[in-house]
């Protein structure tokens, strides 16, 4: 009986190593510090991760900020002045991921992000 509790109590432990040494990796720097990056994230596998997720919502904002706009220019004769004539909620008037409010392009009419990377979504 003793055996089979050194064998699990060893293969638990190897188990704690392992995991803490995935963490360890998942979190450690890849190059950059976090003072060097614009956002001043740190760049690992997580922060990677974390900044993907927020292109995927700014693009998001962007295409439901869209569909609100041609909403609109259905109803109305002239398009909005500003992204406030659009009711949305002020989450979605902002890019998540450098904070500057999205514009609207009279000349489109369209919405787009001026963050830096952005221009294209």
């Amino acid at each position: 009986m003793r055996r089979r509790g050194a064998i699990l109590a060893s293969l638990l432990l190897a188990a704690a190593i392992v995991l803490v040494a995935v963490v360890a990796y998942l979190l450690w720097p890849k190059g950059q510090t976090a003072a060097a990056r614009p956002d001043g994230l740190a760049h690992t596998t997580l922060g990677a991760a974390r900044m993907a997720a927020k292109d995927t919502e700014c693009r998001s904002n962007l295409q439901q900020a869209r569909q609100a706009l041609q909403l609109y220019l259905a109803s109305s004769d002239e398009p909005p002045a500003s992204l406030e004539e659009l009711k949305l909620p002020a989450s979605m008037t902002r890019c998540p991921v450098g904070g500057e409010p999205y514009v609207l392009d009279p000349n489109g009419p369209t919405v787009r992000c001026v963050h830096p990377g952005h221009e294209g979504y």
